[in-house]
């Protein structure tokens, strides 16, 4: 990749800079590398000891931020997260940290990956990454789902690839969706409305499993979430206001796991906010590879699988063995 600074200073570009045959040599000899490199510490592996396969992954992480020119014109800060982790307090903790080191108001660029988690820590990433940067850029390789989503809302830019996806921002409650409960009641009332006969069933059967307190819960943190993604959108140029956009993330589907393309995300939030295919794109695709042919090596030297916790800088990557395989 060139490293031409005013390349990097203007962010778009038609064609990723890496062809498609480079990418796939440079993945296989770096997957070659890995297995070649973790055999030999296979003892360390087997007894969890993960430190060098953490040495070796940052090495070569560094390795493409360098080659790419982002390690100098950018804070690079990293929110790569397999299904077993959530955004949480912690995830703030270590976000904050890693923003905090080095020269205020210097770009950030963060590379951000994962299913979700609480609302209130994700809202807290995106303003503090804001508030020490000069412009706030996420790169998406795969996904930024739920709080995650909430995440990108508040950068400058969202650089998205074919097969990257943002989700709806409604809160979750024991991992099901909030509001479904109060339409839930919605929709016994109306059986109830057409069947008369049945409201005293359903009313015995409401008054034993349903705890009111929870009802009102969900309505409230439901509009929690449309107040952080209008916080957070701002004064951005928008194609609707801010409100209406976070109305509609909370709201405007029916599944929590719908997926918001790039396309769709473009119209939601405009073209200024929504970059494809750009240098920044290509860069979180190479990582987020680079991590995963790890993983695939530590399984062809253990047979176990591995989940990965990336938050914060080069030193905060973590590989966690799965205790079901």
């Amino acid at each position: 990749m060139p490293k031409d600074k005013s390349k990097i200073k203007n962010k778009e570009i038609s064609k990723p800079v890496i062809g498609e045959t480079k990418k796939a040599v440079s993945l296989q000899s770096s997957f070659s590398f890995f297995l070649t490199e973790f055999r030999k510490c296979i003892d360390d592996i087997q007894k969890d000891n993960l430190t060098k396969v953490r040495e070796l992954t940052s090495k070569k992480i560094s390795d493409i931020l360098e080659e790419s020119g982002f390690g100098n014109s950018h804070k690079v800060i990293f929110l790569i997260q397999d299904s077993d982790y959530d955004i949480a307090s912690n995830t703030l903790d270590d976000i904050y940290s890693a923003v905090k080191r080095g020269e205020k108001g210097k770009d950030i660029l963060m590379i951000l990956n994962s299913p979700g988690g609480y609302i209130g820590p994700a809202y807290f990433i995106s303003t503090c990454c804001k508030e020490y940067s000069n412009l706030f850029c996420v790169s998406i390789p795969r996904r930024a789902k739920s709080a995650a989503t909430l995440i990108a809302l508040g950068a400058d830019q969202i650089h998205m690839g074919s097969i990257t996806e943002l989700g709806p921002i409604d809160p979750q409650i024991r991992k099901l969706p909030a509001l479904a409960l109060g339409e839930a009641v919605e929709f016994i009332a109306s059986i109830s409305e057409k069947y008369p006969g049945s409201s005293d069933m359903f009313a015995r059967f409401l008054s034993l499993d349903l705890d009111l307190q929870n009802l009102g819960h969900t309505r409230r943190i439901a509009d929690s979430a449309v107040d952080y993604a209008t916080r957070l959108l701002g004064t951005k140029k928008l194609p609707k206001s801010a409100k209406s956009i976070g109305q509609h993330l909370v709201t405007g589907y029916k599944d929590h796991g719908f997926v918001i393309d790039k396309r769709e995300a473009e119209l939601i939030l405009g073209e200024a906010m929504i970059k494809s295919n750009t240098l920044e794109y290509e860069l979180a695709d190479r990582i987020y590879k680079l991590i995963e042919e790890v993983k695939l090596a530590l399984w062809v030297v253990t047979k176990n699988n591995y989940s990965v916790n990336f938050v914060g800088d080069l030193n905060a990557i973590w590989f966690v063995r799965k205790e079901d395989n």
